[in-house]
């Protein structure tokens, strides 16, 4: 059997070449002239197609829509990152930025699988709702505002892309609560950043020191593999659970009667020793 090598992109202008012409008797019976073709490796060693089988210079990531903005810069940057932190880095601080600077709604996703970048604008608009709906990490921010509006932030991933979503619930956004969000969006990176470390930990701090003067609620859903998080803060309760392979735990705190809790800064140092209890009981 003979084995022919593959094609390679820069062989394919010398793949069709033809023959030096002959005084032979048999070229002269077929008119004087006859062509090769040469069919082998280029010296160059590029290949025509990628180990997956997609043609090299077709291996792009599928995003849900081009945008020329922060956000999907920042996850052009990081759909490659090997691990959770680099997928996730500074984009809870972008969506809150986002909001800050007048946005509502806001949604993108970006696929990195071969499936993805293979299949049709069917198979990839499954694959994106799977990466929304079922991503095995996934991260959510809703906070609602003293004046009634609610806007929830969502970051979901896993090894084949990212998915980000804003959604304006209900209500309207004063210019005074769009800079409570932005002053939050340091405290919602830090508590991303934690959630996405090794060992995993619970910075939520920056979270229970939101402005109570225009913001009424924040909350705070994770799960992370198969840990689970969820966090509550208002102006008259905190209270956190979390679930999974990590440990359990559940911590209410009652803001409303202050003459047992003590001052507010002692009743967040005392959150604060909850937390770094649990971090310190979680497995690396």
């Amino acid at each position: 059997m003979t084995t022919i090598a593959p094609l390679s992109a820069s062989s394919l202008s010398a793949a069709y070449q033809p023959a030096a012409r002959s005084s032979a008797a048999g070229s002269a019976a077929v008119g004087g002239q006859s062509d090769t073709v040469v069919l082998g490796a280029s010296s160059a060693g590029v290949s025509l197609y990628s180990p997956s089988g997609l043609l090299a210079n077709a291996r792009q990531p599928v995003w849900q829509s081009k945008q020329a903005d922060a956000i999907s810069s920042l996850m052009a940057g990081a759909a490659g990152a090997g691990d959770l932190a680099g997928r996730l880095q500074g984009l809870g601080r972008a969506l809150l930025d986002h909001v800050s600077e007048g946005g509502n709604g806001y949604a993108q996703s970006v696929l990195t699988s071969d499936q993805a970048m293979q299949g049709d604008a069917g198979v990839q608009g499954v694959l994106r709702d799977q990466l929304q709906r079922f991503a095995t990490d996934s991260i959510g921010l809703s906070v609602t505002t003293v004046g009634g509006a609610k806007v929830n932030f969502s970051l979901s991933t896993n090894s084949d892309g990212i998915a980000v979503n804003i959604d304006l619930e209900q209500g309207t956004l004063t210019d005074v609560d769009r800079e409570s969000l932005r002053k939050l969006g340091d405290a919602f990176q830090a508590a991303i950043d934690g959630l996405a470390g090794q060992p995993p930990k619970l910075a939520l701090d920056g979270l229970m020191k939101f402005d109570t003067q225009a913001l009424a609620a924040v909350d705070l859903k994770a799960r992370i593999g198969d840990q689970n998080v969820a966090f509550h803060a208002d102006a008259q309760q905190r209270t956190l659970s979390t679930t999974g392979p990590s440990g359990n735990m559940k911590v209410e705190v009652d803001l409303k009667n202050t003459a047992i809790l003590g001052s507010g800064d002692q009743r967040q140092r005392a959150i604060a020793s909850y937390l770094q209890q649990f971090d310190a009981a979680t497995p690396a």
